[in-house]
């Protein structure tokens, strides 16, 4: 009836709070009436979400807001159909938008002590504010719902607009959002999330939200630093690479050519979270060019390998603990579970070696002088974007693991996120890499260096890079770990460096 009444050009509003289940990848809204006894009664008698969504875009109108805070325990998740919350659900009709109240398969706070869950009760205060824009409402209400939920709910929404809409006129309250009970923990949490990154805009949007808040000086006080114009660092010689990528006959992995250069090796300029073997930096000269590893060694190369040497494939990641990584069945995944050895033995038998540390970090940096080569979301897995729902690592001070396995965190396919200047992949995270190097805690204090190698010997190799667990502030181009050569876990790979004949 309400579709019927919806005429072209209209801006529609469907909103449904209860039950819902989803089966074969479809979302069903379950009646009050109604009384489940097996998945066929929810195919059948349940309302398909999609229908709704349907309905209201054949109607034509203009704007098309479906609000579902209706991700419940499905009570067929032991079936082979069913799991938990509601699947993803999209539409590739302009002017739709699709909210859910927590993410695909997870499971929305029913907020029992209050009249409505905890999305509504969010999304009810942000309706009501002057001047915030759709999309401006939907982001706040995923923010103050994900940090009232201790980050376990973490609403998503799905949108084809075009343009902006506004549900209230005026200028923006200045009060924050959240109710006033959760004034002074959400203002902690939101501060906890982002006081150690060097972003502007997170800094207007604490001191726009509480104006009086407890760290608006301190805010007030980076943002200035922030907008400082930094000295301007010296030139790198690096010189232009070819682009060139080869693939190596062998083990079937793309390289590409690192030209010869120059570049600070080390902590880089107004990094604030470098270790102290991370110091000081220093110059260093690569002076001859070598192809590496466009991505970690996957497992269909390391099979390669197995088949032709007689070699053993390394275990499998740990499947329980880690629910997303599908192991050894996904030939594109960075092969783990390999020693400093197997990784040497590997290289060896593909024609080439472990590249050395600073030829890595080289190759990592591309020319760039920052700490990271693009924003961190989009170059690299790491602790907060590699699970099922996004986590803010920084702010997780106990128990830290169990966070990671409850999430569902892992590695993930190589290559998936963007890559650097030298179209490598997976620098900052994914895996961690071993290099060629024995580790050195006093490396840096060495002065500078033409193609510089690590001490003779040693008890640990160097792992360069971070990983799928890691915290933001591991996932740098600088970081340095270490291992015994004869160690292996689920979060340390490796790359090559070929000599191509």
């Amino acid at each position: 009836r309400f579709a019927g009444r919806v005429q072209a050009g209209d801006l529609a509003l469907f909103y449904y709070a209860g039950h819902g289940a989803q089966l074969q990848q479809e979302n069903y809204l379950i009646p009050v009436d109604f009384q489940a006894t097996s998945p066929a009664d929810v195919k059948y008698r349940a309302y398909p979400a999609s229908l709704a969504r349907e309905k209201l875009e054949e109607r034509g109108a203009r704007l098309r807001i479906l609000i579902l805070d209706a991700c419940r325990n499905n009570p067929f998740r032991a079936t082979r159909s069913g799991a938990d919350g509601l699947a993803a659900m999209k539409s590739d009709a302009e002017g739709t938008l699709i909210a859910f109240a927590t993410g695909d398969n997870n499971v929305a706070a029913d907020n029992p002590a209050e009249t409505n869950g905890l999305f509504t009760k969010h999304l009810v205060a942000a309706l009501q504010t002057p001047a915030l824009s759709l999309d401006e409402i939907f982001r706040r209400v995923k923010q103050d719902v994900y940090l009232a939920s201790g980050r376990k709910q973490n609403p998503f929404t799905y949108d084809n607009i075009v343009g902006r809409y506004y549900f209230q006129p005026g200028p923006a309250a200045a009060a924050p959002v959240a109710s006033p009970e959760l004034d002074r923990q959400t203002e902690l949490a939101y501060w906890t999330s982002i006081k150690d990154e060097n972003n502007a805009e997170l800094l207007e949007e604490y001191m726009q939200r509480y104006p009086a808040g407890q760290f608006v000086t301190i805010a007030r006080a980076r943002l200035a630093r922030l907008r400082t114009p930094a000295a301007a660092s010296p030139p790198l010689r690096v010189e232009t690479g070819s682009g060139e990528v080869r693939v190596n006959p062998k083990d079937g992995q793309q390289y590409v050519w690192i030209p010869p250069g120059s570049f600070e090796m080390g902590c880089s300029p107004g990094d604030r979270e470098c270790d102290a073997d991370e110091k000081p930096a220093r110059a260093v000269t690569i002076s001859r060019g070598f192809w590496l590893g466009q991505t970690e060694v996957t497992v269909e190369a390391y099979r390669r390998f197995t088949q032709a040497s007689g070699q053993r494939m390394p275990e499998e990641p740990n499947l329980l603990k880690r629910p997303l990584n599908p192991g050894w069945s996904n030939g594109r995944m960075p092969v783990v579970n390999v020693s400093w050895e197997d990784a040497k033995a590997y290289c060896a038998w593909a024609g080439g070696r472990l590249p050395t540390e600073a030829e890595w970090e080289y190759a990592a940096r591309a020319g760039s002088t920052e700490a990271r080569h693009g924003a961190l979301d989009r170059v690299a897995w790491y602790a907060d974007n590699s699970g099922r729902g996004r986590l803010n690592s920084t702010a997780i001070k106990e128990k830290y693991e169990y966070w990671l396995r409850d999430n569902g965190n892992s590695m993930h396919e190589v290559a998936g996120k963007e890559s650097n200047r030298f179209s490598l992949y997976d620098t900052l995270a994914n895996v961690g890499e071993w290099v060629a190097d024995w580790y050195d805690k006093d490396y840096y204090a060495q002065g500078s260096g033409r193609d510089p190698r690590g001490p003779d010997a040693g008890q640990a190799r160097v792992v360069r890079g971070g990983a799928w667990y890691s915290r933001p502030r591991y996932a740098r181009v600088s970081s340095r770990m270490s291992g015994g050569p004869s160690n292996r876990n689920d979060s340390v790979g490796f790359r090559c460096a070929w000599e191509v004949p």
